[in-house]
């Protein structure tokens, strides 16, 4: 047997409180009866990522058409610019107050 420390020794040993063994299989059980996680939904991701390459291929397969070029104002593209920097600015901004409003410490 292993010697024991003699101020050790003196202390009682110790036990668990009357009911913790029951809270505790109240506890598993409870997590057992919950229904499980939903499932990731893969195939509208897969279907929602194929959507998009498709759409990148076809807007590069059109833009090399000079007919589809010759239609797109650039001029008019340049000016509103700006505009769709600032709601891409506020968009970001919006989406940061929002994640900080959520923090739990807050």
């Amino acid at each position: 047997m292993i010697e024991r420390d003699p101020r050790l020794a003196t202390e009682p040993d110790l036990e668990p409180s009357s009911g913790f063994a029951a809270s505790v299989m109240d506890a598993v059980r409870a997590t057992a009866a919950e229904p499980p996680p939903l499932p990731f939904p893969w195939r509208r991701f897969v279907t929602g990522v194929l959507l998009c390459l498709a759409a990148c291929i076809v807007t590069t397969l059109g833009l090399r058409q000079p007919w589809i070029m010759a239609a797109i104002d650039l001029p008019g593209l340049a000016t509103a610019a700006p505009g769709v920097l600032y709601a891409t600015a506020g968009l970001v901004f919006a989406l940061v107050l929002v994640r900080i409003t959520r923090l739990r410490w807050l």
